[in-house]
């Protein structure tokens, strides 16, 4: 990539490599340093996966402000308007998030552990370049994680109580692609992957309209305290939140499941078939992740995880609203599927 800027004349780069699995607000401050240190900055080429565009988006406004808390900006802190010092130029180098183009930032909170959604239009990069060929080399796991951060992307904006013509649009298209690529793209087909580079793009801009809910809400919390990827994270809960979640939005699910699995698009049978193709992707179940973990650990845990989750505001765009002793139901049910299952587990799954 710097042969390729020093080609049309962009010579003077600084590099920072000083990035995290998932972002943390010490890589974000030091980056904000980084910006400030240098008066000969003028934009910010943002090249990776989620964490990546997420750090870059959220040091681009947190240098302009006079208060350098990114914890002051969490939702429903609404950081909109023209306070981007540094344009951010996105590059994504995985299929899933969608960062390129959302108005979303998730960073984790150094000191507390806390997983914060930050939001506003300041953080939309000003280019997105989505090339596919960046995502080739992408190992099999991976893109199955962020195969299935896509899908829950695309599947929570069609169901979201703010859901609207436009990100219906984007979600459906994005929904097609992922099912009938996703597979292909795990297997490292090419075409595959150049399909589920658009498809997760689209899905960026469906949720970027219309919000994620449920799945998202808990995935947060989940992803935070026991340092899961965040797509894993959303693929061990989405089937039993879709079950859930089903009855109060029918027409929408109805939708998701004919696009995703045209040969059983079976209203009810939605739920068990994201959970088939969980194992068919070879992820494992939340007990194998957290075979580490002792259960009663687990389930200490889940209060402060609920409260987490609702004070996120993602599960109130879900069509059915959840409690929060609900929130806490479906993280113990969830946990409690089995000792150390893995992906073969999911077959058997049921609602």
């Amino acid at each position: 990539m710097i042969e390729s800027l020093e080609k049309v004349g962009i010579k003077d780069v600084e590099i920072f490599t000083d990035t995290a699995k998932e972002p943390t607000t010490e890589n974000v401050d030091r980056l904000v340093d980084k910006l400030l240190e240098k008066n000969t900055i003028d934009c910010i080429l943002a090249c990776g996966g989620g964490s990546v565009m997420d750090a870059a988006k959220a040091a681009s406004v947190l240098a302009e402000c006079t208060d350098k808390d990114l914890a002051s900006y969490k939702a429903p802190y609404d950081m909109s308007g023209e306070v981007e010092k540094f344009p951010v130029i996105a590059l994504p180098t995985t299929s899933g998030t969608g960062s390129e183009v959302t108005k979303f930032v998730v960073c984790t909170h150094s000191t507390t552990g806390e997983k914060m959604l930050c939001l506003g239009s300041a953080y939309v990069p000003r280019v997105a370049l989505v090339d596919y060929e960046l995502t080739l080399s992408v190992p099999a796991k991976l893109a199955a994680e962020t195969g299935i951060d896509a899908l829950c992307h695309s599947m929570e904006a069609m169901v979201s109580k703010k859901a609207n013509w436009y990100s219906d649009a984007c979600a459906k298209s994005a929904l097609s692609a992922i099912g009938s690529h996703l597979r292909l793209a795990c297997q490292g087909d090419r075409n595959g992957r150049e399909a589920m580079s658009r498809a997760a793009t689209m899905a960026g801009l469906a949720f970027g309209n219309a919000s994620v809910t449920l799945i998202h809400g808990m995935s947060r919390p989940l992803g935070a305290h026991f340092h899961i990827s965040h797509g894993l994270s959303n693929a061990l809960l989405c089937p039993d939140i879709t079950h859930f979640s089903l009855q109060a939005h029918r027409s929408g699910y109805s939708q998701v499941a004919q696009f995703l699995f045209p040969h059983d698009p079976t209203l009810e049978h939605l739920p068990t078939n994201l959970a088939q193709l969980n194992g068919q992707l070879g992820l494992p179940m939340l007990r194998q992740v957290l075979s580490h973990i002792k259960t009663q650990e687990f389930l200490d845990l889940i209060p402060r995880m609920a409260k987490e989750a609702l004070a996120s505001g993602s599960p109130a765009n879900n069509p059915r609203l959840p409690s929060e002793s609900d929130i806490a139901h479906l993280y113990r049910r969830i946990f409690l599927r089995g000792e150390n299952n893995d992906a073969a587990s999911w077959h058997s799954w049921q609602p």
